[in-house]
């Protein structure tokens, strides 16, 4: 349910399934609802009472937020991201799908690093919003398992461009272009659908990943220590996914951030270089 205004906000608590959660209705560019969240992209609410008194605070905030019942679900794996582009027509004309492996803060911070994952199920539901919504272009489908329904359900829909269009569109799946060729006509006649191959690739935010790791230990050294074991680990498979208009290639020019927001550890910056660039 959408709170766009404080007379939203009863008939809403009333309605509402509990425990629930509401984040915002709209993106912003500076990410001003989680700059003012502790990092967190949705707020959770065990009841009325609790929604109320928060739901107030968001509006004299100026904020716009949706309020849905929270669903249960035991592990990473089981929120997923499903991404489709949908021609003229009505054809699917790619689609792929990947799922936070850490996120910081925990429940409802930012995946520090995800990978590439497929289930022909998600991609079905998938389909089925973008077929309801009778949709043109590209969309993103947020899902998750439910352990109250036992199956899975779509909890958002995004029609805006999406953080990790960098990343699918390095592991093969260019959303932006298919857009562009879209509009200038350029597209082929469809014949079938692009859909992911088993190939598993990460997604890491270099800067959020430290930040949890030396958040966790307590210790720069150790936390940077350990983001550089996660990459040794699977070098050759990582995607920098934040492309700046200052990064002559993506996560450069945030590695160079982070060597002057930890002054001290250039080894080690220096060994994440080097799997990054592959130098």
């Amino acid at each position: 349910y959408p709170v766009n205004t404080e007379a939203d906000i009863c008939d809403v608590a009333d309605k509402m399934v509990y425990p629930c959660v509401y984040k915002p209705s709209w993106k912003t560019i500076d990410n001003a609802f989680q700059r003012l969240h502790d990092g967190k992209k949705a707020v959770e609410c065990e009841n009325k009472e609790i929604l109320i008194n928060r739901l107030k605070e968001e509006v004299k905030l100026g904020f716009e937020v949706v309020v849905q019942e929270k669903i249960e679900f035991e592990q990473l794996e089981e929120e997923v991201s499903c991404y489709l582009y949908a021609d003229v027509d009505g054809n699917i004309r790619m689609i792929s799908a990947q799922h936070k492996i850490m996120e910081f803060p925990k429940k409802y911070g930012t995946g520090v690093a995800s990978r590439t994952f497929f289930k022909e199920e998600l991609a079905a539901l998938a389909i089925e919003v973008i077929k309801a919504l009778d949709w043109h272009g590209f969309l993103g489908v947020e899902t998750m398992y439910s352990k109250k329904h036992g199956k899975w359900v779509v909890i958002e829909a995004n029609l805006r461009p999406w953080l990790s269009n960098y990343f699918q569109a390095a592991v093969g799946y260019n959303y932006l272009t298919m857009l562009y060729r879209d509009a200038m006509g350029e597209l082929e006649p469809y014949t079938t659908t692009i859909k992911p191959d088993n190939c598993e690739v990460f997604r890491v935010n270099l800067t959020a990943f430290i930040k949890k790791c030396v958040f966790e230990c307590g210790d720069e050294e150790r936390g940077i220590q350990q983001v550089l074991a996660f990459m040794k680990e699977h070098e050759g498979n990582i995607v920098f996914s934040y492309a700046v208009p200052q990064d002559p290639a993506p996560g450069y020019y945030e590695l160079e951030t982070l060597k002057k927001n930890y002054p001290g550890h250039d080894e080690l910056f220096d060994s994440i270089e080097q799997i990054m660039f592959l130098k």
